[in-house]
């Protein structure tokens, strides 16, 4: 073995004794766990905020070139809640009526990612987006977040960091890492 009586003890206090009575009443330390389960709890590590309400975190959609395709990726935040929430996204003609839609019910992913399909496209026309986060079904359904925004139906290439459309991206910072700056 070696000898470990020369190194510097683990507490601010003196290595006699100092160090239990520092951690009586504290967070437990790997040396006072007696059983699997106070392991368990030790160890665990959560990967969500308890408090933080479902919402929509980040949305963008990229027109592809055709204009007849809308590339659609949503950020939801992470919960471990049974009941998962619905995201839907809406695409309003400039005459308010509904283009194309999506609905993802009981989505259980932090990311969603889809492509939506434009009916009759008008190139160069601003359409508005809705994307809406429900939870539930039918008469128990409520929403949890909502956003609009405005999309000009004209292509606009992400690999190059051209910005897309959208809410909750840096669109400068995605040109600078295209651009390599």
């Amino acid at each position: 073995g070696r000898d470990v009586s020369r190194w510097a003890p683990r507490s601010s206090k003196s290595a006699a004794g100092g160090a239990e009575s520092a951690a009586v009443g504290s967070t437990p330390t790997p040396s006072r766990i007696r059983s699997k389960k106070e392991w368990l709890k030790f160890m665990e590590i959560s990967l969500f905020q308890g408090n933080e309400t479902p919402k929509i975190e980040r949305c963008v959609l990229y027109p592809y070139p055709d204009l007849k395709r809308i590339w659609t990726r949503i950020w939801v935040t992470a919960t471990q809640d049974e009941e998962k929430p619905n995201l839907e996204v809406i695409v309003l003609n400039p005459d308010g009526t509904e283009n194309c839609s999506v609905y993802m019910m009981a989505h259980a992913e932090a990311r969603a990612e889809t492509t939506l399909h434009m009916r009759a496209p008008a190139p160069g026309s601003t359409y508005r987006v809705v994307a809406e986060m429900t939870q539930g079904v039918g008469d128990e359904q409520h929403r949890l977040d909502r956003h609009e925004f405005d999309l000009i139906l004209e292509f606009r290439n992400p690999d190059s960091g051209e910005p897309g459309f959208g809410f909750g991206v840096d669109w400068n910072e995605i040109e600078r890492k295209a651009g390599g700056v």
